[in-house]
């Protein structure tokens, strides 16, 4: 048995003291951190502490402050496996798995939000309509509307355009990029359901 003189500094901790009085995971947290209390959560924590410890709450959108991929959506390892952390913010919130084949749709635009409030199932096509802005290559910097040469439209260059399931639905010709702008909002608030840019 362990005295308490042999335990770890940190109150509560029981485990032997190795180094300066300290555990090594305390010691550990102490040399990265200056603080042995501090750094992420002791071993066996339940999993919903874990994850709402990497959550920053202190704004609108709750911020995953974990891992991210490439993309910016925050991710995190269930059972050896990576997932999206705003899935599993989703499933924690209703209480239910989300439905194969269904996209989580942040509303607010934040790849890395986690407020459940800010999320919704969406279907692909749902989720594609939720475009905030432009693709990065667009002239106009305007989705929807693209500037086209043409000699027979020298008068109205600008073209309005919405995509639906891959394929485009043409609103017309206009004199103006706010003219084509306008149609294409027009359009895209009769044939989407999820697109709330507009």
């Amino acid at each position: 048995m362990t005295s308490l003189i042999d335990t770890c500094a940190v109150f509560g901790c029981g485990i032997k003291r190795r180094t300066r009085g300290l555990c090594p995971s305390h010691y550990q947290r102490w040399r990265r951190h200056g603080d042995p209390l501090a750094g992420g959560l002791p071993a066996g924590a339940p999993f919903e502490d874990r994850y709402w410890s990497k959550v920053d709450k202190s704004g609108r959108c709750w911020l995953w402050t974990g891992a991210k991929n490439d993309a910016g959506y925050g991710q995190i390892s269930v059972g050896g496996k990576m997932v999206y952390a705003h899935r599993l913010s989703l499933e924690m919130s209703t209480g239910s798995t989300i439905p194969p084949g269904m996209d989580v749709d942040h509303m607010c635009h934040t790849r890395h939000c986690v407020n459940p409030n800010h999320l919704r199932l969406a279907t692909r096509k749902q989720n594609l309509e939720n475009r905030r802005t432009a693709n990065s290559s667009s002239k106009s910097g305007i989705r929807g509307v693209s500037y086209s040469i043409s000699s027979r439209r020298y008068l109205k260059p600008w073209l309005a355009q919405v995509r639906s399931k891959g394929q485009p639905t043409y609103s017309g010709y206009f004199s103006t990029k706010e003219e084509a702008a306008a149609a294409v909002v027009s359009a895209r608030l009769r044939m989407m359901t999820h697109s709330q840019e507009d």
